[in-house]
Parts: structure tokens; sequence; C-alpha cells
């Protein structure tokens, strides 16, 4: 099968199993590893799913998810691939549902003549799809987007999107991008694709910053799942562990596919925190990292969302921090 398929519901919604409500079923087909994605009936109905292709309901979703067929079958293609810096795709197609209705979703929220925080990851990956459609489309001229990532910037320059520096943005009006870990206030851990310095430069010079995850992301407590990355810088990174160990955390290098430590787009590298029992003073942790010499950034953010989406099986669920609207 040459990537992910689309069809519409009415011609397939009979062979669904009973009960199939709006959505999107993600079915891994045994003898590709791919995916066949089926527009359940009902969904043209969904916020961000509407017909915007006369006489082809749904066709946005179906060229996102065409987008992103080919880029999951990049040669290598994984979570710690070094030419993609990080960015992979879970083999739960029913994250891969919920990723792409919240990146659609969040492309709905782009105005005509914004500039844009661009993030990275694989949930970014459908909204740079759907961001690009709307753009060919003429319903956002004037756009232009600040990458993130290498990764990011390539992305976006194949499927057309404007670029310009952060330098030369200097105040955005939104960004969109994916996170590791949200928590009920909002909180996250981000960096597990390795782009968190650019992420959080970008989102500190943006008006308002929408998250975009599935529903797996949503936790209790920070680092109860996610490893936590603290990027560092090359030079004696080794003398980091004891510091990190004091704080609670099993620290380990990341490590390539080869086995060799992984570096970000700055040439750093990468020490992934774990926190057996969740982190449970984000703010101390955050302030005692940012104190230590010879620590670029880690991948705490908190206090930045404005807004989440988080991609479910039945729809797009909107979180939003008190006192704060998009």
């Amino acid at each position: 099968m040459a990537g992910l398929l689309f069809q519409q519901s009415e011609r397939v919604r009979h062979s669904l199993p009973p009960g199939s409500g709006p959505g999107i079923i993600a079915v891994t087909t045994a003898h590709t590893g791919y995916a066949l994605v089926v527009l359940c009936h009902g969904v043209r109905n969904l916020p961000g799913f509407q017909n915007r292709v006369k006489g082809s309901p749904g066709r946005r979703v179906e060229r996102i998810l065409h987008s992103w067929a080919k880029i999951r079958k990049r040669p290598g293609f994984s979570s710690y691939n070094s030419d993609e810096k990080g960015v992979g795709l879970s083999p739960d197609t029913r994250s891969d549902a919920g990723k792409a209705m919240a990146g659609a979703k969040a492309a709905e929220a782009v105005a005509p003549g914004m500039i844009l925080g661009l993030g990275t990851g694989s949930t970014v990956a459908f909204f740079l799809a759907s961001l690009a459609e709307r753009f060919r489309e003429g319903e956002i001229p004037g756009i232009v987007g600040v990458p993130t990532s290498a990764w990011t910037q390539r992305r976006s320059e194949e499927l057309g999107i404007p670029l310009v520096t952060l330098q030369e943005a200097r105040a955005l009006d939104l960004t969109v991008d994916g996170a590791d870990e949200v928590d009920p206030q909002l909180d996250l851990i981000k960096g597990l694709g390795g782009a968190l310095l650019r992420e959080k430069m970008v989102a500190q010079a943006t008006r308002h910053m929408v998250i975009i995850v599935d529903e797996g992301k949503m936790v209790e407590r920070l680092g109860m799942r996610s490893p936590l990355p603290v990027e560092v810088v090359p030079f004696s990174w080794e003398s980091h562990l004891s510091f990190l160990e004091s704080l609670g955390a099993q620290p380990a290098l990341r490590s390539g596919e080869d086995g060799t430590p992984y570096l970000t787009d700055n040439g750093n590298p990468i020490l992934d925190c774990r926190f057996p029992e969740g982190i449970p003073d984000p703010m101390g942790l955050q302030e005692a990292l940012a104190a230590r010499a010879g620590v670029v950034e880690s991948g705490l953010f908190l206090g930045m969302a404005g807004e989440v989406l988080v991609g479910t099986e039945g729809g797009v669920d909107r979180i939003t921090r008190t006192g704060e609207e998009p």
C-alpha cells in the first residue's frame, strides 16, 4: 500500500464496527505496517473539518495524511534519527489520528497576516500540512513562520510556507507547538524532539501559544511518563550528572541510533532526566537548572501555554489557561 489511504465515510462506514462515531479510525495493516485511515460517518460536522474543497468533504484531511505518509516512510525515520533531529512517529495509529485532528484544528485559528512560531515534532507535522493547505487555497495570505528547528525549516520550505528569522519577526502573534507532557496547570515538558532551546526562545517571543497533543500526553504530574531533557554544553558534560542526581533525577546521555551522542541543532548534547515519582516542584527545579553553569536550557515550559488542543478519538478538546484568550 503506497502510504496512508483515506476514504470517504459514505463508501466504507458500513464496514466499520457498530457504534463508530465521529472521528478518524486508523487501522494498521499487517502486511505493510502503515495505516488505512478512514473518515467515519459524521466527522465532516466536527470543527476544523469543514468542506474546504468543493465536492470533496474532508479533502484537507486526506492531503494532511498523504503528506505525513511521505515523511513517515523515509528510510531511517525514527524518534532519534540524526538527520530528522528527533522528529518521529509513534506506531500507535490512534495517537496519529488524535494528532491529525489537533493539528488541523490549530491551523483553523490562523488568520491572514499572522506571524507564526512553528514548533517541532510529529504533531506539528500535521499542523504544518494543514497550514500549508490553507495558505495554498488563499485563505490566509500574508502569513510568515519562524521555525524552531532545522527539520521544521526544511519541512516548511517543502510545503511552501513563507519563513522569516526570529530576529526579523521580533514579536509573534501565535506559536503552535507540541509537547511531551501537559499537566492540569498547562505546564509542559518538551524537548524529546531535541529543539527545546529554540522552541523556548520562540515561545517567549509570542503573544499566544497553542499546544497540540494527543490525549496520551496529559498527565497529573510532570515527569511521570516522559524524561525531562536538559541541554548542556559539550565541555565536561559528565560533571552535571551528580548535580542532576542531587535534584532527584536519574540522568542519561541521549544517544543516536549509531550509539554516538545525540546533538541538537545547536551542537549540544542532551541529558534525559527521569524522575521516578514525577517532579514535585517544577518551578524550583527550573530555578536550580537555570542557575547551573553549563546548563543551556531545560524542557520545562512553565506558565507559557495559553491553550491546549487535545486530539481524541471523538474530536478535539480545548483547554485554556484561566484569564487568557486566544
